[in-house]
């Protein structure tokens, strides 16, 4: 089985020019800014976790682990998970 990976990086995103116009807006520097992203390991694309609370992050990212556990306990996975592929070294 391949090891669980998951973390959260930063994504340079470009912000929106309509948000760069609003005149409520607060005064914003920059054309881009950086964004809190999840990643798992190199198969999966994360998302945007910005607007996650701590304990919000916490659970996502252990509801993931639950997840990869339940995905990778099933012999019908066997295939997508490599483990297969390290009993032929």
């Amino acid at each position: 089985m391949t090891d669980f990976q998951c973390g959260v990086g930063s994504q340079l995103e470009e912000i929106s020019d309509f948000l760069l116009e609003e005149k409520n807006a607060p005064e914003i520097g920059t054309m881009k800014t950086h964004v809190p992203m999840t990643y798992f390991g190199v198969e999966r694309q994360g998302y945007d976790i910005q607007y996650f609370t701590k304990n919000e992050i916490i659970s996502d990212f252990l509801k993931q682990y639950q997840r990869f556990l339940s995905l990778s306990s099933h012999e019908k996975n066997e295939i997508f998970i490599g483990s297969n592929l390290k009993d032929q070294d």
